[in-house]
């Protein structure tokens, strides 16, 4: 169970024309709500919950991942946990088998082997 949830969601098309925006605004709202964490003087190790929604994720490609695996390691470098990935597209699946990425990340809702 999680006392603060920090909820990512995703654009519509992630993929090397926008990648860098759509890494940057998810890092700008990781920098946003661990301040307000430390404001409030909780630690934002304790029980900070970060999601990925990637519902709305219809046109990726390996810029995709790229932006979910950097968000994952400061996720994990913050937070002190993995990032939960949830409604993950079945072509994203693909390219993280592919790439022997699907171990890595956590992912939910999401037949990955």
């Amino acid at each position: 169970m999680h006392d603060h949830l920090i909820h990512l969601g995703f654009s519509e098309r992630v993929a090397l024309a926008n990648a860098s925006a759509e890494l940057a605004r998810h890092r700008t709202t990781l920098r946003e709500q661990a301040a307000l964490l430390r404001q409030s003087g909780r630690n934002s190790e304790q029980r900070t919950g970060v999601i990925a929604d990637l519902r709305a994720l219809k046109e990726v490609d390996t810029s995709a991942l790229a932006v979910i695996l950097h968000l994952d390691r400061e996720v994990r470098a913050q937070f002190k946990q993995p990032m939960r990935i949830q409604g993950a597209p079945a072509n994203l699946l693909s390219l993280a088998r592919l790439s022997s990425l699907a171990d890595v990340l956590c992912w939910e809702d999401a037949a990955t082997h």
